[in-house]
């Protein structure tokens, strides 16, 4: 059975999300040196955001289909294309054409050049992510290619507070269990969870201490803790992110924790925090008058 249409989501005019739209589409057909690729999975990322809010840098003109990720099959070819056959699994990335967009559709038709080839090993679903390590290395290009020296990371989209939590969770528990040195482990709880390997390793070993020492009881109250504080970031990071806390610089929340840390113990590393975030907050919104108002 030959198709004539596909869907597709598109935008007529920027907007809200209430801009977009289900539509039926003509089938696009390949032309000479373009190939068609049925879409399996598709990305979805901040690019596809700034498309439809209209404010994009590189924005496709109107009406436009969003989507800069599309992972498929080679679906049809034209005439003179020998780089691509038919069945064969790729990446479309909209970095790699004329216009960007277009990925948020059941089909598309790019130069036969731009589809990168997906070996087996590589889902659909993980290839639509490979934009990221695209862009970084984009970025650490950007340089002329000169060695990199040092990488700047202005935010940790909310991993950082995580492992703020998680590090004092697994802190308070070192000190009712009695583990000696527990602001010097929660210290190193937190920069685990900071390099997303989390607390457990700390507190894990804590716990064998105590079942060796021969406390048993506090040994399972620790692992109980363990538990709890390694699935904190699971719960905790989709609601921080949706809260905005991710726009917290990296270093003032590390600062934060450390000082707060050294001048206050165990419970610095809520109050530490704490303040730099409020100061840093009503900083900027003196210095650049950032407000935030209600809307209707």
């Amino acid at each position: 059975m030959t198709h004539t249409t596909m869907k597709a989501i598109q935008l007529r005019a920027p907007g809200g999300p209430e801009v977009l739209e289900l539509v039926d589409l003509p089938m696009p057909e390949p032309g000479p040196g373009t190939v068609r690729v049925k879409a399996h999975a598709m990305g979805a990322g901040g690019p596809d955001v700034l498309i439809r809010n209209g404010t994009y840098k590189w924005m496709p003109p109107m009406p436009a289909i969003p989507g800069n990720e599309m992972a498929g099959v080679v679906n049809a070819i034209g005439p003179g294309v020998r780089e691509l056959v038919v069945g064969q699994r790729v990446l479309v990335s909209a970095r790699e054409l004329p216009q960007r967009g277009g990925c948020y559709a059941e089909y598309i038709c790019v130069p036969a050049a731009a589809p990168f080839a997906l070996p087996d090993s590589v889902s659909f679903d993980d290839a639509v992510s490979l934009g990221n390590f695209q862009l970084a290395l984009a970025l650490l290009a950007s340089n002329g290619n000169l060695p990199a020296r040092s990488i700047l990371v202005p935010g940790a989209a909310g991993g950082v507070a995580t492992a703020l939590v998680q590090a004092a969770v697994g802190g308070i528990g070192l000190w009712i269990a009695g583990v000696p040195f527990a602001a010097l482990l929660t210290a190193l709880m937190f920069l685990l969870a900071v390099a997303q390997v989390g607390a457990a390793p700390v507190l894990v070993c804590a716990t064998v201490w105590l079942y060796w020492s021969g406390s048993a009881g506090w040994g399972t109250f620790l692992l109980v803790v363990a538990v709890v504080a390694g699935g904190l970031d699971n719960v905790l990071r989709p609601i921080l992110i949706r809260q905005g806390a991710a726009d917290l610089p990296l270093l003032l929340i590390f600062v934060g924790v450390i000082g707060g840390l050294l001048a206050f113990g165990l419970i610095g590393i809520f109050v530490g925090p704490v303040v730099l975030a409020v100061t840093h907050t009503l900083l900027r919104a003196w210095l650049y008058g950032e407000t935030t108002q209600s809307t209707k």
